[in-house]
């Protein structure tokens, strides 16, 4: 399974083209996946575009927090709640281009590889996106 975790907070008109070009980018992958979008306590209509997305995709969790706790604790609900597989972190506001993520899954699913290798692959395309298997000198980010 793969997972992608995305945190919103006022995303009211950045969700929908986000969720169009992350099902087609995952629709490549020929494998079961799920997004879990985590509202961060929007003032907006983003909850209830959140809704009408997932009333017509069973891959679309919503989890909604009761106020603004910050991205650090949006992403741990998310992570709290995905499958098992490989985790994705992607930002809403259109800076992480979707279509990338099959090529960064390949790139971990060949072996462990440098976070040099990722930053210099992906940035400043993808700085958001952080596929989980990546080595680093200091730490291992294991898909959880």
């Amino acid at each position: 399974m793969i997972s992608v975790v995305v945190p919103v907070r006022d995303e009211e008109r950045t969700v929908e083209p986000l969720y169009d070009e992350l099902a087609a980018a995952l629709g490549e992958l020929g494998e079961p996946w799920e997004v879990v979008y985590v509202d961060d306590g929007s003032h907006d209509a983003t909850w209830a575009v959140l809704q009408q997305i997932a009333a017509n995709d069973p891959g679309v969790g919503l989890l909604r927090l009761s106020r603004n706790f910050g991205k650090e604790a949006a992403l741990t609900a998310g992570l709290d709640h995905v499958g098992a597989g490989a985790a994705l972190i992607l930002d809403a506001d259109g800076q992480d281009p979707p279509e990338l993520i099959p090529e960064m899954l390949l790139a971990t699913r060949k072996g462990i590889v440098k976070k040099t290798e990722i930053s210099n692959f992906a940035n400043p395309r993808t700085a958001g996106i952080i596929a989980l298997g990546v080595e680093d000198d200091d730490a291992l980010i294991e898909a959880v």
